[in-house]
């Protein structure tokens, strides 16, 4: 069905329509469509050069090229964080990269000053000379907020000023007035403390209070309307009576010398108002007489006022208000660029202030280790009465442990927390033994510099300062606890498990330890390990509660690091399972874990620096940074201050195949830090002390475990490092095997004690390298002279140097991790390879052995560069 013709007109388009659609087209099809051609920003330098002889004789150089004295160098002080220096004497060192170290951490901070900075801003920004005042700001009272003790400082400076007489008096009840009574006591009257006050308008009121430290007042008495001032003494002895103009007030005072000067005042106020009103009558009857020629005006009758403020009213006029309107105003445009500027300055100050680099913390926790608590205990004498303690001296550790890194993150801080009777069990000659085993009488070595610390007072601490960069809440807190060796591990564990709560079994135990401490007092066996988290676990918060309530049994097969953070995992995931499988030991230890507070006394860095603020002599315990120890992938930051330490950790040696030695059962591993392997050298005194010992010894020994050739060890030694290194210093391992039994002729013979059971070494510096990282060496069976010479020849050749002797066909027996914390030696070996060639290259330096620049000379000779063409 065809549409009809009106339908067909309905769609098609008009004549309007059509012309926009034809216009629209044929626009599309004239444009280009290009794209706009980016701009690069100008090369201000590139500029300058290629124009440079043009600027030169420009009229507006200045304004186009930076001036020459824009940059300024200026020398600021550097502060310390610490009493002194961290920087040891440096006359000696001959490595370039230590001495640039040790200038960087001495010399002041060089700091460029951009002298025409302040023209760098915007127009508001420029500096001036005319800067106009300071603008007063408005005050409305309607937008004033007055704060409680203002209002109360502002009132009494205004009764101050306006209170004319106050004191105490005792005021007649309104309700007795009223009833006429004549026979009224003191006793019937209210005590209250009046105010004689001046108003504005030159009135006087009297203002009653309940006493003199409040002041809402109790009620007003309006003097204009006083008669008469008489005394009562119907009303009491000191009485008297306020005549009004429609009632009387009774007022009673407590000596006739108050009376009196209290009448003596209102009779002087009453002279004063009646002369008011009577000049005030006079005034309005001067006003009602009609007068064309009076010149008597309001203004002139308000400047006879005694009110000051109604007198300046009076004298006012239009010209001084339009003056006084002008006082102060500035031009707008002018006053706009100085508010700018004082607006941006006020924003820069909010801003954190770019200090100098400073040595960087994250949070900060103040742990302080109070007591050690096993339910085997005696009861030893003290002085008249007996007291209840430990049994034998026990030696105690902390440390922080992340289990999400499954690392340690601080070094051990060793403390002592045992009775003073219980340390002394182990005598100081036994306590420094170690210190003695193939001692030559060439004992006096240098070490580190403690300035004026005293020893005994470093010897005995209990509180340390932990630092976590990262805190999270997989971060434990582990406490490790080790007694004197003294059997094996079972053996000794049965009187702290023993449920029999009988005081014989500890005495018993006391005396035992007694001697076996008086022979064996500086070795130690593990005992017990605890842990609890350090944080919160939702809201990241340092848990300060204070106790371990599980102290688990160390096991012997479970020493280790990797060990201890397993069982630290089954602790956070509450695998009962595992660790059901832990024996518990009855006791628990007391902690307090508290956030730092700023300038703590008597703290010291962990290279034995005092902390500011330090007096002398001390009057705190002293308090030991705890070193943290950061991943490597942690972002770097510069290094501010001097600290060189080293940290050892045997890790451990397999015995249990070698045929050298049959009674390597009971095995000490004693660790010392030398510069000389002749046969006269001895060790260097830089091994940081255990609490009882100096802050510096010779030698530090692991735990001994009974009969067991294969020892797992976790002994942390922390090693002072000589400024200058060179390579000839190494670390010696000597082991021991210690006879736990004691001979039957007497106990106190240390005959036969030690044996000594093999050696090694590993040199510090390799190829002008700090060695770090875990190390597998080879262990001896004596000690040669010149040991350090000894190197394989390779291909069957043997070894250079001194024959030694290996245990076990030269196998790799003890495994060794070493860790440097150091600001003056690198562990990257390219950065000290590119230091030592800087080194060689300084014309000022010494003749140097030109072999290594042979041996790349040669190399390159063989290489496929044929012809070197001449320079």
């Amino acid at each position: 069905m065809s549409e009809r013709k009106f339908a067909q007109g309905l769609i098609r388009p008009g004549s309007a329509a059509l012309m926009r659609e034809t216009v629209s087209q044929a626009v599309r099809e004239s444009e280009v469509m290009t794209k706009p051609k980016q701009v690069e920003p100008l090369d201000y330098e590139t500029f300058v050069l290629k124009n440079r002889n043009v600027l030169e004789g420009d009229s507006d150089r200045d304004m186009l090229v930076f001036p020459n004295d824009d940059i300024q160098l200026k020398k600021m002080p550097r502060r310390f964080r610490t009493t002194k220096s961290t920087v040891p004497p440096s006359d000696n060192v001959s490595g370039l990269f230590v001495r640039e170290c040790l200038k960087s951490y001495s010399s002041n901070w060089s700091v460029l000053h951009w002298k025409y900075e302040p023209y760098s801003g915007s127009y508001a920004q420029l500096p001036r000379s005319d800067i106009p005042e300071e603008l007063i700001p408005q005050v409305y009272e309607v937008d004033i907020e007055h704060d409680a003790k203002e209002d109360e400082s502002a009132l009494k400076r205004t009764m101050s000023r306006t209170v004319t007489k106050a004191g105490y008096l005792y005021l007649t009840p309104d309700r007795q007035q009223e009833s006429g009574r004549i026979n009224i006591s003191v006793k019937s009257m209210k005590k209250r403390f009046f105010y004689l006050k001046q108003q504005v308008d030159t009135s006087y009121v009297l203002e009653y209070h309940k006493d003199d430290k409040k002041l809402e007042a109790k009620g007003i008495i309006y003097l204009d309307s006083l008669v008469d001032v008489v005394k009562n003494p119907k009303r009491g002895k000191f009485a008297f009576e306020l005549r009004m103009q429609e009632r009387a007030l009774t007022l009673s005072a407590d000596s006739e010398q108050d009376a009196d000067s209290w009448m003596t005042i209102l009779r002087r106020v009453l002279e004063v108002e009646r002369r008011v009103s009577t000049a005030v009558s006079y005034s309005s009857f001067e006003e009602n007489i009609p007068s064309a020629g009076r010149s008597e005006s309001l203004h002139e009758s308000l400047r006879q006022s005694r009110n000051p403020e109604l007198q300046k009213y009076a004298c006012e006029t239009e010209r001084s208000i339009r003056e006084a309107r002008q006082e102060g105003r500035q031009r707008l445009y002018k006053l706009y660029r100085h508010e700018m500027q004082k607006n941006e300055r006020l924003e820069d100050e909010e801003e954190p202030k770019v200090d100098f680099y400073g040595e960087r913390f994250g949070m900060r926790l103040l742990i302080k280790c109070e007591d050690l608590t096993f339910r085997l205990l005696v009861s030893l004498p003290h002085g008249d009465k007996h007291t209840v303690c430990q049994v034998e001296p026990y030696f105690t550790t902390l440390a922080l442990y992340d289990i999400r890194e499954e690392c340690k993150i601080s070094e051990d801080f060793h403390f002592d927390i045992n009775d003073p009777r219980v340390r002394d069990m182990i005598p100081k000659d036994i306590q420094m033994a170690p210190e003695m085993l193939n001692a030559n009488g060439k004992m006096d070595r240098s070490q580190p510099d403690i300035g004026s610390l005293d020893e005994e007072w470093l010897q005995f601490r209990n509180q340390a300062l932990f630092s976590v960069m990262r805190p999270h809440p997989e971060i434990y807190l582990v406490v490790r606890i080790e007694k004197v060796l003294h059997g094996s591990l079972t053996q000794s564990m049965e009187p702290y498990v023993n449920k029999n709560n009988d005081t014989r079994l500890g005495l018993k135990v006391h005396r035992q330890m007694s001697g076996v401490c008086q022979r064996l007092g500086h070795y130690r066996m593990p005992l017990a390990w605890a842990a609890r988290p350090l944080l919160k676990p939702f809201t990241q918060e340092i848990d300060t509660y204070s106790e371990f309530t599980t102290i688990y049994r160390q096991d012997q097969a479970t020493l280790t690091d990797a060990d201890l953070i397993k069982y630290l995992g089954y602790l956070k995931q509450k695998r009962v399972d595992k660790l059901s499988k832990l024996q518990s030991i009855p006791g628990s230890i007391q902690l307090t874990i508290e956030p730092l507070t700023p300038n703590l006394p008597n703290c010291l860095t962990p290279s034995l620096v005092p902390v500011r603020p330090f007096p002398e002599p001390p009057t705190n315990p002293v308090t030991y940074e705890v070193q943290e120890f950061l991943p490597e992938s942690t972002s770097s930051y510069p290094y501010t201050s001097y600290m060189n330490n080293l940290y050892v950790y045997p890790l451990h040696l397999k015995y249990d195949t070698q045929k050298s030695f049959t009674k390597a059962r009971n095995i000490a591993c004693v660790i010392e830090f030398r510069d000389s392997d002749s046969p006269d050298a001895t060790p260097l005194k830089c091994i940081y002390g255990r609490p009882g010992m100096p802050a510096f010894v010779r030698t530090a020994s692991a735990a001994v475990l009974h009969h067991c050739t294969a020892p797992p060890m976790y002994e942390e030694v922390k090693v002072a490092l000589p400024l200058q290194l060179h390579e000839r210093h190494h670390i010696l391992f000597r082991f021991y095997h210690v006879s736990c039994e004691s001979p039957k002729a007497s106990i106190k013979k240390r005959e036969n004690v030690e044996t000594a059971v093999g050696y090694a070494w590993i040199p510090i510096v390799k190829n002008g390298v700090v060695t770090v990282d875990e190390q597998n060496i080879f262990v001896a069976q004596d000690l040669p002279p010149g040991y350090l010479t000894s190197d394989p020849q390779g291909f069957g050749k043997g070894y250079a140097g001194p024959i030694i002797k290996w245990i076990d066909n030269t196998k790799a027996l003890l495994r060794v991790y070493l860790r440097l914390v150091s600001t003056v030696y690198t562990k990257d070996v390219h950065l000290q390879k590119f230091f030592a060639h800087c080194e060689k290259m300084d014309p000022a330096a010494e003749a140097i052995d030109n072999s290594e620049t042979c041996n790349v000379l040669k190399v390159s000779y063989s290489s496929t560069v044929d012809v070197i063409p001449p320079s």
